[in-house]
């Protein structure tokens, strides 16, 4: 018997099991959707899950008016006891033979595919997709609960988090901290700047502060190659100018002591950081996060960024690339929950942006904000036609300062989980590391007028507020 005739025999048992027992027919087909029996029998099934009040005879006559040609085994089985969960057993049966059927029929698609294909790890990655949809389907036999069924679950996770906070949390950045009250896993945090604004060094500062706490880390650089990420992690972490790693001639003697100390003393550490420069599509990023959080306990990934994730195939009826680029990115989300990991994706904002870094102004109209836990913006904070003094205004507040061309102020534009529109700067030093400042809130001194302006320039109150 084959699995098509095998399929039948469980569907007769189901028209047996009804006449025997008219009251399984409400269970059998919240379970069991008609689409899903043989084609030969979807009619009568239909007609009788539409009938209003079934009983054995209203079954029969449908049976007899459509001619059903195994009425005879049908009333032979409907004689059999079913006893207690022998339907719940059959239909678990039922979709055991179908999946297989699907199984099959996915396979022979594939190796169909794969004879007439030349991307082999794309037809990899689409057949792990396929794969997983049929294996998830098994949770179809799971009870469900309440949620007052699930108050002691709750208790239990409230206590964990009154005893142990397991949210992530950065070492350097306690204002970063403040605004999301600590990364849970299944975040999706956007960090979205204009060109040369700090996107890129100030999301490898939280990347590279979070693998020093011993979190698995990994770094997806579609924009840099290897030796350039090397180098700036190398800078982040030994206090050396990007600019001197990167032509080594211009070390002096002391640099290079310290470089060769500091080479010596990372090779001997255990950080868990991953480094990937290669232009990857949607579909292999998937599948390397997955690989990553199951078998390296990754619990952090940075993309770096959104709009160099390569074209693929399982997008390819989406009417323009700024539609796939929000595709990309609720896949991402949904990533990020399978895999219980907290995913840095960075976007680039138009040159509307470099005034008004908002997520308004995102490249391609990206709906980034919409599918990110938290979206935060930066943006270089001084202006060179105003001088280093300036009155501004941070989070309400007014605030004095001395500014330099390397600082940034960071924003929180949306949260879905905290109160969005809190701002912190940081200082960039030459070795590529941020640096929050810690201001303090007084009256700015007065500074000389410019030929430009006759006011102090507030710049959180025109760009910010």
């Amino acid at each position: 018997m084959n699995k098509l005739e095998l399929k039948i025999e469980k569907e007769l048992e189901f028209l047996g099991y009804m006449i025997s027992s008219p009251g399984l027919a409400s269970e059998l087909f919240s379970k069991v959707p008609v689409e899903l029996i043989s084609k030969d029998f979807q009619t009568v099934f239909e007609e009788i899950k539409e009938q209003k009040n079934l009983d054995k005879i209203s079954i029969l006559h449908i049976l007899r008016k459509s001619n059903f040609p195994k009425l005879s085994e049908v009333l032979s089985i409907g004689r059999q006891s079913t006893g207690e969960g022998f339907l719940e057993r059959r239909i678990q049966e039922f979709y055991e033979i179908t999946d297989s059927i699907k199984t099959e029929n996915i396979f022979t698609d594939l190796l169909k595919m794969s004879r007439e294909q030349l991307t082999g790890l794309s037809l990899l990655t689409e057949s792990k997709e396929l794969i997983e949809k049929e294996l998830e389907k098994y949770n179809r036999f799971d009870k469900e609960i309440t949620f007052s069924e699930s108050i002691d679950s709750i208790i239990e996770r409230m206590e964990k988090r009154n005893t142990k906070n397991d949210s992530i949390k950065t070492r350097n950045f306690p204002a970063f901290n403040s605004a999301t009250t600590g990364l849970n896993e299944g975040n999706l945090i956007g960090i979205a700047g204009a060109f040369k604004n700090g996107k890129t060094t100030f999301a490898l500062n939280v990347a590279l502060d979070l693998a020093s706490q011993n979190i698995p880390t990994a770094i997806f650089s579609l924009e840099m190659s290897m030796s350039e990420i090397q180098d700036k992690i190398l800078a982040y972490k030994t206090g050396i100018k990007y600019e001197a790693l990167r032509d080594p001639k211009q070390l002096s003697e002391i640099e290079r002591a310290n470089l060769n100390k500091a080479l010596n003393k990372l090779k001997s550490k255990s950080e868990r950081l991953f480094l990937f420069d290669r232009l990857f599509s949607l579909a292999e990023i998937e599948a390397k996060i997955k690989y990553l959080a199951k078998w390296e306990n990754v619990k952090v990934i940075m993309i770096d960024y959104i709009g160099l994730i390569k074209s693929v195939s399982k997008f390819k009826n989406v009417e323009n690339r700024e539609r796939e680029l929000s595709q990309i990115s609720q896949s991402l989300k949904i990533i990020a929950k399978e895999t219980n990991t907290a995913i840095f994706i960075l976007a680039q904002l138009n040159r509307t942006g470099i005034k008004d870094a908002t997520s308004g102004n995102l490249a391609e109209r990206l709906e980034l904000a919409r599918d990110c836990d938290f979206l935060f913006t930066i943006k270089k904070l001084a202006d060179e036609n105003f001088g280093n003094y300036q009155k501004i205004k941070l989070n309400g507040k007014e605030l004095a300062t001395s500014l330099t061309e390397n600082d940034f102020v960071v924003k929180l534009d949306s949260s879905r989980h905290t109160k969005g529109g809190n701002s912190f700067v940081v200082r960039l030093d030459e070795s590529g590391r941020f640096n929050e400042l810690m201001i303090s809130y007084a009256e700015a001194p007065q500074r000389q007028q410019t030929a430009k302006r006759n006011e102090p320039y507030n710049y959180f109150e025109n760009q910010y507020q």
